[in-house]
Parts: structure tokens; sequence; C-alpha cells
């Protein structure tokens, strides 16, 4: 939801065989304002995901590759009611594999200061300890200072996992939740937390739960904290 109430979706639809990313809204009670997002006709596009800025902007990002090679991470703006033309890649390299794409894309968020967040995971190379020597899922993070126009690698520690969940707070501090490496423990593993504080550094991974859980974090966070206290979300 934005300020006034209206809702906002974005969702996949096929189209020639390729999934493709669209948005809509519910403006004036009826949900007829569908636009397609994406710009790789040629590719399948998962798991978009929205975030609104601080000055009311809001913020596409979504998953695109080819079947089972590694994707890209791509971004797209909607200022004042328009959605821009340009349509940013932000890095490349993600992991892909065929549908299990569907629920390892992005996670985007805006924190208080402005600064746009992506975090995703990368695709195979060599770790060793690893059952086969390699693996896939380290956790990449890329940042914006100013709108989206240019992006900064700021990984956490190493870690593997699968989906890992951007969140903040009023403070805007910043944290990614993630598993353990899954083949560490028989394909089971601990939930862990990582913290960077507003303007600092990265601090070591914590374990926020213990088990096995090898699977995606849903994490709540407010866009409206900070600008729209008045909106419940």
């Amino acid at each position: 939801l934005d300020s006034n109430g209206v809702a906002h979706v974005v969702y996949i639809k096929k189209v020639n065989n390729f999934r493709r990313i669209y948005y809509n809204n519910n403006q004036g009670g009826s949900w007829n304002h569908e636009a397609l997002l994406d710009n790789q006709a040629d590719r399948h596009n998962f798991h978009a995901t929205l975030a609104f800025g601080t000055d009311g902007s809001l913020y596409a990002a979504w998953f695109s590759n080819l079947v089972d090679q590694p994707g890209s991470i791509f971004m797209r703006i909607r200022k004042n009611g328009t959605w821009q033309a340009a349509i940013t890649e932000i890095a490349t390299g993600a992991w892909g594999a065929g549908y299990y794409s569907l629920d390892q894309g992005p996670s985007l968020l805006v924190t208080p200061d402005g600064y746009v967040h992506i975090t995703y995971i990368h695709g195979y190379e060599a770790v060793p300890g690893s059952p086969s020597g390699y693996e896939y899922g380290r956790i990449k993070h890329y940042y914006s200072s100013d709108t989206g126009m240019s992006w900064i690698n700021d990984d956490p520690p190493l870690r593997y996992s699968h989906s890992p969940s951007l969140a903040t707070d009023p403070s805007g501090n910043l944290y990614i939740f993630g598993h353990r490496e899954q083949w560490k423990a028989d394909h089971c593993a601990d939930m862990y937390v990582v913290a960077k504080p507003a303007a600092g550094n990265w601090g070591s991974w914590r374990i926020l739960d213990q088990g096995c859980l090898d699977s995606s974090v849903s994490a709540k966070w407010s866009q409206y904290t900070w600008n729209n206290p008045e909106v419940l979300d």
C-alpha cells in the first residue's frame, strides 16, 4: 500500500512461452492499470518484488535468465505515477536452475537514508569442503545512494544460503537473514542473521534459530516507518 491506500502488485505471466513481469494497482477502485515491466522477451523473468522509496518512488526488482543458466538482477523505478523507461541491470551471475529460480530472486528494500538495497544468491563457484567442490548460494549485496543510477557491491561476511531476505528498522540498521550452508548438516541448517549499523560495517553472523531450516525467510519491514507514520503496514 502507498500513503494513499492504493495497493501495488507485481506478478509473472507467461507470454510466448516466456515468463514476463507485470505490474498493476487498484487506483480508483479497479485493477485496470497493468503494465509490462521487463524488456527480456527471450528470457524467463521471476520473483519480482517491490519497495517504496522515501520520496514515494516505487522500485521493482526481479531475476531474469535462460533455463539452467546464470541470470541477472534487474530493476525499474516508478516516479510520479509513471514507470521510467530505463531498466537497470544491477548484477550478473545470479544463481538460476530451471523453475527453482521462482523462489530464488532478489530481496529489495529502501532504508531511511534513501539508499536502495538488493540481496540475492550467486551462481556456482569453487567451494572447498563442499561435497562436489562447487556450490551456489553465496549471499551478495548491492546498494545505491543515488536512486539506482549506480550500484556498489558490499557483501556481508561469506555465507551460502537460499533466498536471503533484507530488513531494516527506524534507525536505518540493515539486516540480512539466511541459513547455514545446508551441505554441512545433511541438508538441514541453522538460521542466521547479520547486521550492518547505519553508516557502519557488517558485523558477524549470529544464530537466529537452530534446527532443520533449509528454507527461505520472510522478513517484515515497514516502508512507512520514517516518512508516513500514520499509515499502518
